[in-house]
């Protein structure tokens, strides 16, 4: 049973913890689903692993494609930023075994690809999951993959939105869409609010001074071949990667493999920002008269050489069509009957911050 230590069943602590604290839950109405999940055998993936130091008492685990930043709350309790990208079979098992509960997993954000141990881990240790009420709102509503089930068949390409579950298969603590501190047994976690990857997401500070960005920017690895826009919401985006240049934290962890020092963050910030304002440019340049917004995707598309069956595709469009908004909300492109028209004041409009 999750969080079973010997002195009794745990399921409902992580809503009583929160409870006492005053915090929001969204549990699980039928918990016999996270019980049944138990039996099933596992064929261990995680011996390989290994914890990474980083700064203090923040360290690092490589799951997937993804670094997971853990906090040492004491010897034998951590907190998990994200879970990583993929399933990990025996990950639970594998932590215990270096001597290790997991008592909160805090999310930057919902996408699949940053939850995908959630569940398991949840069930062994029966950790209190942080995570935003907007995301959750959102992506309950259009579908995604929260169950370790789900998000397996999401890793081989066969979960549809359609078929996806609409419902947690574990409790979980709501966050508002603002700054805020959340006070772990004593221990303060600052959340930032950082939109435009996704409807809510968040950069995570450690006791350490060390910021988890989630996926706010991309490390310099991955810059130098994406090609796709990495803002779902263009302008809330921009806004939140402008507040965090100026940030100052002494490190930074990118949940896809990456890292920095206060002294590198802002040029590896600024490089961000000028692939969006480019990739932004180059949709623009795109743009004719009595073109429609499908057009201009498709042309946007083949520009860029992003393949029909790309698994982000239609992240990828949405975002797209996002743009296209926003050159319209800031006066340089005008929609009439579905049909676009550039906007021209004597000379192009200067790129700024939005």
């Amino acid at each position: 049973m999750p969080g079973e230590n010997g002195k009794g069943i745990r399921l409902s602590c992580p809503i009583a913890r929160a409870a006492a604290h005053g915090r929001k839950v969204y549990a699980v109405e039928n918990s016999a689903y996270c019980s049944a999940m138990q039996t099933h055998s596992r064929r261990s993936e995680a011996e390989l692993m290994t914890i990474v130091p980083f700064y203090g008492k923040t360290k690092y685990i490589e799951l997937g494609k993804a670094f997971c930043p853990i906090y040492y709350l004491n010897k034998s309790e951590i907190v998990m930023l994200d879970t990583g990208t993929g399933v990990i079979e025996g990950l639970p098992e594998w932590l215990q075994a270096q001597g290790l509960r997991v008592r909160a997993i805090f999310c930057s954000h919902l996408h699949p690809d940053h939850i995908a141990n959630n569940e398991p881990i949840y069930r062994k240790f029966g950790s209190e999951i942080f995570l935003s009420e907007e995301d959750l709102s959102y992506l309950l509503e259009n579908g995604n993959p929260f169950s370790e089930k789900d998000i397996k068949q999401w890793q081989a390409g066969r979960w549809t939105a359609a078929a996806g579950r609409r419902d947690l298969p574990y409790p979980v603590t709501l966050l508002p869409s603002q700054d805020q501190t959340v006070d772990l047994d004593g221990t303060p976690m600052r959340i930032l609010y950082t939109p435009g990857h996704s409807p809510c997401h968040y950069c995570i500070v450690t006791p350490d001074d060390v910021c988890y960005v989630g996926d706010l920017i991309l490390s310099s690895e991955i810059l130098e071949t994406s090609k796709m826009p990495y803002f779902w919401r263009y302008v809330p985006g921009m806004r939140s990667i402008y507040r965090m240049r100026n940030a100052r934290y002494s490190r930074y962890l990118i949940a896809h493999k990456g890292t920095a020092a206060k002294e590198e963050w802002e040029d590896l910030v600024d490089r961000n920002i000028h692939k969006e304002l480019s990739l932004y440019d180059q949709l623009r340049s795109l743009v004719s008269d009595g073109m429609d917004c499908e057009e201009l995707l498709e042309r946007f598309e083949d520009l860029l050489r992003i393949s029909p069956t790309v698994r982000k595709r239609e992240y990828f469009r949405e975002s797209v069509r996002d743009r296209i908004q926003a050159m319209e909300s800031i006066g340089e492109v005008e929609i009439k009957e579905g049909k676009l028209y550039r906007i021209r004041n004597g000379h192009e409009k200067e790129r700024t911050a939005p």
